[in-house]
C-alpha cells in the first residue's frame, strides 16, 4: 500500500520522491477525466491540443515548481526556454501532460500522463499514468520499475529477452504506421503485433507484454522519457536495460529508434537491428565503478564483473566516503596516540612500517550494501550489492601500539579519528569521522592499522596513508585516513557512533535500537549475470559467501520453486573472509527462471527471505536472487 509522500524534501532520487510524482500524476489524471466534453484545437505542427492538455500541464508544472523551483521544466504545451540556458542544464523535468491526445479525442483509454526527471542525459525517475485505465507505472534509478492497478498492491516489473527461437512480440503505434516498419518486421519472426497509444508501449515492454517497440517516425523527448525510464529499470539486476535514447537539453527531437529485445539478422538479442545501435548492457572495463556521488566519493563495481578470484582488485573495490577525501602526504604523515595512556606517541609512517607487521585476508562490507533493494525505500547511498570486497591488508596490530604506549586502567575504549571532516546532514557544525571500540572488543588482536592493500600502498580513496582494519565488522569501524588514536574512559558519543550506524525499528509503538557491529551472514550470485542464458543441465553458478560472526557452514541454491540444493565451497573457512562457492545446475526448467542462494554460518545464522526493514537500511542480508534464461 502506498503511504502519503512527504512534502518537505527536495528532488532526490528516492522512494519518497517517486511517491510524490505518483500523487502529482494522479491529480493530473483526475483533471483530464473531468473534461468530459473534448474541444480540440490544432497546434502549429498540426497536432491536436485540448483544454485537458493545458489544465493537466498546469497541475503538473505548479506541483513541480513548488517542490523545487531550481529544477527547470520542459513541458509540451509551453514555449521552450532559450537554447543558451538549456545547454547548462544538468537536471530538468520533461512533462507531457496528455500523451496520446488522438486517443483521448477518439474516446479510447490508452492515453497517459508522463513526468520524467532527467539527469546527465538519462531519465532517473519517471511516472506514466493512464487515468482512464486506472493504472500507473513508475520507476527510478536504483528503485526498480513498478505497476499499480487501482488500489491494489504495487507489482515490481521484470522484463527479460524472449527465449531463443521463440519469435518476437512487437508493440507499435496505432497512429504512425510506416513503410520502414513493414520492411523492418519482414526480417523478423514476429509472433504478435500489438497496437497501443502513448507511452504505454514502453510500459508494455517493462511489463513483459511485448518484446520490442520499433519507431521510424519522429517524436519528442517529452513523449518518451517517462516510458523509457519505466523500461530501463524493469531489469532483473543492478544494471538497467540498455536504451538507444538520450536526452540532450539542447535537442528534443527523437527517432527513429528500436527499443527492447529483438534479434537482428545475426541473431543478437540486445541489438536494435536498425540505424541507431542499442549499447551493450555494460560497456565499462573491469575496475570501473558506478559512481553514486562524486563528492564525497561513493562508488561500487558491477558485482557481476568480479573476477573468479578470492581477492578483489584494488581498482575494483567499492569506495565509501562520508566527506571529501583529505590530502595526506605520506612523507609528512604523523599518527598521534594519546588520552589515557602512560606514554603519548607521535609516529611517522616509516616508523610504523618498521614495527612487527601482519598481512591478513579480510572482507570489508558497507553496512548499507544492498540498500537500494530495501522497501519501503530509505535514505542514504543507494548501494546495489557491490559495496563489499576482500583484500590482503598489511599493517601493524593495534595491540602492539597499545602495549608500547601503556594503557591506563581507567581506559575503557579506543577512539579512532580520521582526517576527513565536514558537516553531517541535519547538523550545523563540522565533525571528523571518528568511531570507538571498547577495549574488550579489540583485545582479541583482530585490529590492524593498515598501510597496505593487496601488496601495494593504500590508495587515497581507500584511506592512505593509514586506516583501521577490524576483522568481521562492517566498514564504518574501518576508519580511513587515521591520524589520531585516543584512549578514553567511556564509549564515544559522536555523530557516527551514537546517531548513525544503528539498527532502528518501531516495535509495539516503541523505537528499538541496536548498534551495527559485525557483518551479517550473506551469499551473492556473481555469475551468471541477470538475463544471461545458461544450460539447466550443467550450467555453472558461482558466487561468494561470508559472515562476520562465524565461518560459513553451507551454501544452498534453488531454481524457481524447486528444493534447495547444496553448493560446493572452495578454500578454507574463516570468520570475516568470504568463501567462493559454485554449483552445476540440474533442472528440467527452461525459459525465464530465478536462481536463489542462501548461506548459513557455523553459529546457525542464515539469511532472511526478505530484507528486514530498518530506518537506515543497514545489514541487508536477504536471499539473493538473479533471473536468467535456461535452455
Amino acid at each position: 500500500m502506498i503511504t502519503q509522500p512527504r512534502t518537505d524534501i527536495g528532488v532526490e532520487i528516492s522512494w519518497q520522491s517517486l511517491l510524490r510524482l505518483v500523487e502529482l500524476a494522479g491529480r493530473a489524471g483526475q483533471t483530464i477525466l473531468a473534461h468530459m466534453c473534448v474541444g480540440c484545437e490544432r497546434k502549429a505542427d498540426g497536432s491536436p491540443v485540448t483544454a485537458a492538455d493545458r489544465d493537466a500541464q498546469a497541475v503538473i508544472c505548479e506541483g513541480l515548481a513548488e517542490w523545487d523551483p531550481s529544477v527547470p521544466i520542459v513541458a509540451e504545451e509551453s514555449a521552450l526556454p532559450d537554447l543558451t540556458s538549456r545547454r547548462s542544464w544538468r537536471r530538468y523535468w520533461l512533462v507531457d501532460p496528455l500523451d496520446g491526445t488522438k486517443e483521448f479525442i477518439a474516446g479510447r483509454p490508452d492515453y497517459t500522463v508522463n513526468i520524467a526527471l532527467i539527469e546527465d542525459g538519462e531519465p532517473v525517475m519517471g511516472v506514466v499514468g493512464a487515468p482512464a485505465m486506472d493504472v500507473i507505472y513508475w520507476a527510478g534509478r536504483g528503485l526498480g520499475s513498478w505497476r499499480q492497478e487501482g488500489k491494489a498492491r504495487p507489482t515490481r516489473l521484470c522484463a527479460c529477452p524472449p527465449d531463443p527461437g521463440a519469435g518476437v512480440r512487437i508493440v507499435e503505434s496505432r497512429s504512425h504506421p510506416s513503410p520502414q516498419l513493414d520492411d523492418f518486421l519482414r526480417e523478423l519472426h514476429v509472433t504478435e503485433r500489438l497496437q497501443v497509444g502513448s507511452s504505454l508501449k514502453f510500459c508494455w515492454l517493462a511489463d513483459a507484454r511485448a518484446d520490442c517497440y520499433p519507431r521510424f517516425g519522429p517524436t519528442m523527448s517529452w513523449d518518451v522519457a517517462a516510458g523509457d525510464c519505466v523500461f530501463r529499470y524493469a531489469a532483473p539486476g543492478l544494471q538497467p536495460h540498455p536504451s538507444p535514447l538520450s536526452y540532450d537539453p539542447a535537442e528534443f527531437r527523437q527517432g527513429p529508434f528500436v527499443i527492447g529485445f529483438v534479434p537482428d539478422r545475426a541473431g543478437d538479442r540486445t541489438g536494435n537491428g536498425h540505424d541507431r545501435e542499442v549499447p551493450p548492457p555494460d560497456t565499462r572495463t573491469p575496475g570501473s565503478l558506478i559512481v553514486h556521488r562524486a563528492d564525497p566519493l561513493n562508488a561500487e563495481p558491477v558485482m557481476h564483473d568480479w573476477p573468479d578470484a578470492v581477492t578483489t582488485p584494488t581498482a575494483s573495490a567499492f569506495v565509501r566516503c562520508h566527506f571529501s577525501i583529505p590530502d595526506l602526504a605520506p612523507e609528512c604523515y604523523r599518527l598521534r596516540v594519546g588520552g589515557l595512556v602512560e606514554r603519548s606517541l607521535n609516529l611517522r609512517l616509516d616508523e610504523l612500517q618498521l614495527m612487527p607487521s601482519q598481512t591478513r585476508l579480510l572482507t570489508i562490507g558497507c553496512a548499507g550494501n544492498g540498500r537500494s533493494f530495501v522497501r519501503p525505500s530509505v535514505g542514504g547511498e543507494p548501494w546495489g550489492f557491490g559495496a563489499v570486497a576482500t583484500a590482503h591488508w598489511t599493517g601493524v596490530p593495534l595491540a602492539h601500539l597499545l602495549q608500547r604506549s601503556g594503557v591506563r586502567k581507567e581506559a575503557g575504549a579506543v577512539l579512532f579519528r580520521g582526517a576527513d571532516s565536514g558537516v553531517p546532514e541535519g547538523q550545523s557544525r563540522p565533525v571528523h569521522f571518528e568511531r570507538s571500540l571498547d577495549l574488550d572488543q579489540v583485545s582479541a588482536d583482530d585490529v590492524l592499522l593498515a598501510w597496505g592493500m593487496n601488496g601495494e600502498p593504500l590508495t587515497r580513496e581507500h584511506g592512505s596513508p593509514l586506516r583501521v582494519v577490524v576483522a568481521g565488522w562492517y566498514g564504518m569501524a574501518w576508519v580511513k585516513w587515521l591520524t589520531e588514536i585516543e584512549l578514553i574512559a567511556e564509549p564515544f558519543t559522536g555523530t557516527y557512533q551514537a546517531e548513525r550506524y544503528w539498527y532502528e525499528w518501531m516495535r509495539d509503538g516503541q523505537i528499538v535500537r541496536e548498534p551495527v557491529t559485525r557483518q551479517a551472514v550473506h551469499a551473492l550470485i556473481v555469475a551468471p549475470a541477470p538475463a544471461q542464458t545458461l544450460s539447466g543441465q550443467g550450467g555453472l553458478v558461482r558466487g561468494v559467501a561470508w559472515s562476520g560472526v562465524a565461518p560459513i557452514a553451507r551454501v544452498e541454491i534453488a531454481v524457481g520453486d524447486e528444493d534447495w540444493q547444496p553448493a560446493s565451497l572452495t578454500g578454507p573457512a574463516h570468520v570475516g573472509v568470504w568463501q567462493q562457492w559454485h554449483c552445476r545446475l540440474d533442472t528440467l526448467l527452461t525459459g525465464c527462471a530465478t536462481l536463489r542462494v542462501r548461506a548459513t554460518d557455523a553459529a546457525g545464522r542464515t539469511q532472511t527471505e526478505q530484507p528486514v526493514w530498518n530506518r537506515f537500511g543497514y545489514g541487508h542480508n536477504a536471499i539473493h536472487a538473479v533471473t536468467v534464461h535456461l535452455t
